[in-house]
């Protein structure tokens, strides 16, 4: 079980708050996770708890809108509005299978063991930590032993808000008998609530830099050839206006982005008006692939040119773009969260 780089172990209970990594922490996690070379572990004591966990959470969720589903059946008719069926334990099983495919290489599942289950019905015999007096925490003592057999090569994460198990008194670090433990085995183990401390305590690298979007942008994007006539003025093109913004989303490697960026020019073709300074403002969306550091799946989402004196919008002729970049579209995504949101 040996795992090269930075690995990170999430409890049963992190998957199951998180919606599978799917939250709204989710994205950021899983981005700085990408970004980083992270391995995400998942021990065989999670695997086999998450499907009856997931159950549990859905069922609770399930219980909160079947009062409103009702409702909204006697609304509009049982025929136009479909019913929310009830899942199985193989039904979750299934769906985790699929979150965890879609992962990919981020995830690394552990090998169960029978000697990890035997050591750790040990552990509880013992009173011996993550066990203690008052709680067996069976689970918990397995997954610990299979922390123990592993061969990390640096810092082995643990994120688990269980309090009973990993963490000192104080509840500020892991609990010096397992510390001790672990520094026997040679491994060096950190634990952690839940993973946006994760986030403010180890993601120290901006996950990307405006200005190197904003020149990948101007790489793309040719105002010259989408306005007709266009001269383009000496010195920065965007020293007018530019603004970009950047949202992580369900695709882990990349970032959303939307973007504003103005473009003076000396002089353009102008429909019924005379030549002059003008400005293009061309705003749109696409994402940031932040390892090839490059714009993807640019979308132009609207053109207009301004008198570069008052502002006002002045009707220019706007040649096709390439199809690509599709006028009056955004990039696609499910679901953003902002860069700059606090938990």
């Amino acid at each position: 079980m040996s795992a090269a780089g930075p690995s990170i172990i999430l409890d049963t209970a992190v998957w199951r708050s998180t919606h599978l990594l799917r939250s709204s922490i989710g994205p950021a996690f899983l981005f700085w996770a990408d970004n980083n070379g992270v391995t995400i572990i998942i021990p065989s004591a999670v695997r086999r708890e998450l499907s009856k966990g997931i159950l549990q959470a859905f069922e609770v969720a399930y219980a909160r809108c079947e009062k409103a589903l009702e409702e909204i059946a006697q609304l509009v008719g049982e025929g136009v509005f479909p019913p929310i069926g009830k899942l199985k334990e193989s039904d979750m099983d299934r769906a985790i299978t699929q979150r965890l495919e879609e992962l990919g290489s981020l995830c690394r599942q552990w090998d169960a063991d029978q000697a990890f289950v035997t050591r750790a019905g040990e552990r509880v015999f013992e009173k011996k930590r993550p066990a203690s007096p008052d709680h067996e925490n069976f689970k918990d003592c397995v997954i610990w032993e299979e922390i123990m057999a592993s061969e990390s090569d640096g810092t082995l994460h643990l994120v688990s808000p269980d309090k009973r198990a990993f963490w000192d008194n104080a509840n500020t670090s892991l609990h010096p008998d397992l510390a001790k433990e672990a520094e026997g085995r040679g491994l060096q183990v950190r634990i952690w609530e839940n993973p946006s401390e994760v986030l403010k305590n180890l993601s120290v690298e901006p996950p990307y830099s405006k200005d190197e979007v904003r020149r990948a942008l101007i790489g793309l994007i040719d105002p010259a050839a989408i306005m007709e006539g266009a001269v383009i003025a000496q010195g920065d093109p965007t020293d007018i206006e530019s603004s970009v913004r950047a949202f992580y989303v369900e695709k882990h490697d990349r970032l959303f982005i939307e973007f504003k960026l103005g473009f003076r020019y000396e002089s353009a073709v102008i429909t019924d008006e005379p030549a002059g300074p003008t400005i293009l403002e061309v705003s749109g969306s696409g994402y940031w692939v932040a390892k090839d550091k490059a714009v993807d799946d640019l979308q132009v989402l609207t053109l207009q040119a301004v008198d570069a004196e008052g502002g006002h919008p002045r009707a220019a002729i706007f040649n096709v773009v390439p199809a690509e970049n599709r006028i009056g579209f955004r990039a696609p995504y499910r679901f953003r969260r902002p860069l700059d949101r606090e938990d």
